[in-house]
């Protein structure tokens, strides 16, 4: 009951507090008067689109940072707004997807996959005596995870710091919390 207070609480501070530029973005994805989508909304699925057609032809990748160069050669000019016709992808998977080739896109999926399941499978030590605080901080940890994903379905971040950190982070906590119930379980034979 208490998440739920704090998840109500934290929507009426959204809306109570949000600022009126990120209420202006968010109208942004809904059409205007005349049915039209806002240009910026409307060019991330030509260049989800425009990324797909780049890896079927480039299976094997184009190599780190070669997507704006590579891009060029697929871009229309109604969906590119810069005059430098090098564009950026805005999909941090789509953006593994065309570097790194279909090899490159199925090792980020994993790397997802295990972070997920490792974060899950931390839930079941509760059973056997993890401290209170190394689960809150597993909640934590996978409330930053969630955000990264969700945050990298609509920008790329896959070159970010904080996913390395966070990517590390997963691992290392990992550790800490099986050596803490090893070691608890060890002092509780030893009594």
């Amino acid at each position: 009951r208490p998440l739920y207070c704090v998840g109500i609480l934290a929507i009426i501070l959204l809306l109570s507090l949000g600022h009126e530029f990120f209420w202006e973005r968010i109208q942004t994805i809904l059409p205007d008067e005349h049915g039209e989508y806002e240009a910026s909304a409307q060019s991330r699925v030509e260049l989800f689109v425009i990324d797909w057609e780049i890896a079927k032809d480039h299976p094997w990748g184009v190599g780190y940072k070669g997507h704006a160069s590579v891009a060029s050669n697929y871009i229309s000019e109604g969906v590119l707004a810069t005059k430098t016709k090098k564009l950026a992808a805005h999909n941090s998977f789509m953006a593994t997807l065309v570097e790194g080739g279909f090899l490159g896109g199925f090792l980020y999926l994993a790397l997802w996959s295990w972070l997920a399941m490792t974060i899950w499978q931390l839930k079941s030590l509760d059973r056997f005596g993890l401290e209170e605080s190394l689960g809150i901080y597993r909640a934590g940890l996978g409330t930053a995870l969630a955000v990264l994903f969700i945050c990298g379905m609509f920008g790329n971040y896959s070159n970010a710091e904080i996913s390395v950190w966070l990517m590390a982070l997963v691992s290392s906590f990992s550790v800490l919390c099986h050596r803490f119930v090893h070691e608890s379980s060890m002092v509780n034979l030893a009594k």
